[in-house]
């Protein structure tokens, strides 16, 4: 095998309009790890389940989250089972279609776009403030705007987006590892530490706490 057979062709669409374009594959490593890093564990556990617990019921959330992984199981046997006879199978737009018709899949489709674009915005946010606060409060360090911390993130993760796919994912696959280290970590002290009414499993007592058990 000569020098010219040794290296991967350019793409199709690199030797037509001479740009770059995003280079690598992504396998089912690679897919998986991308679908765990989007549920977003760290983020759920510092900016979602505080909220959840001061605003809903309290000590007893973690029931809702059981709640709601019930439900998603059932929606995932139900998903899988419509998959075996769609002939293209893919997002949800196209189950839509399937069962409600294309307008409705249009608009179920915008919906995702729309939802996810906010998602994406709000995390953005949500990890400017939190971040200045850490390095300001926590460490000592200097007071950065929020902002400034948001548009370097913006730049690092469009670089990313725009280079091999397989770097990455390796970089996705290293921040997972990490947030999900530091939420087991971080679950582990409270489960021994217990918090500052200790352990209990009286539920009843428990779904009391919350704002929206009490009086108005």
């Amino acid at each position: 095998m000569d020098d010219t057979t040794s290296h991967s062709a350019p793409s199709l669409e690199t030797q037509q309009d001479g740009r770059e374009h995003l280079q690598g594959h992504l396998g089912t490593g690679g897919l998986i790890f991308t679908a765990l890093a989007f549920n977003a564990p760290l983020t759920v556990m510092a900016a979602t389940v505080p909220i959840v617990i001061s605003g809903g019921i309290g000590a007893g959330t973690p029931v809702v989250y059981l709640t709601i992984m019930a439900l998603v199981l059932v929606f995932a046997v139900g998903l899988v089972a419509m998959a075996r006879y769609m002939e293209k199978p893919g997002a949800f737009y196209t189950y839509i279609i399937a069962g409600l018709g294309r307008t409705v899949g249009l608009g179920g489709g915008f919906l995702a776009i729309l939802t996810y674009l906010g998602l994406g915005a709000s995390t953005y946010v949500v990890a400017g403030f939190s971040e200045q606060s850490l390095l300001h409060n926590n460490l000592g360090g200097p007071d950065i705007p929020w902002w400034l911390i948001v548009l370097v993130q913006w730049a690092v993760i469009s670089w990313l987006s725009l280079r091999n796919i397989d770097i990455s994912v390796r970089v996705l696959g290293v921040a997972l590892a990490v947030e999900v280290l530091i939420v087991a970590v971080w679950s582990l002290a409270v489960v021994a530490n217990g918090g500052p009414e200790g352990r209990s499993l009286d539920l009843d007592g428990q779904l009391a706490t919350g704002s929206s058990a009490s009086p108005c």
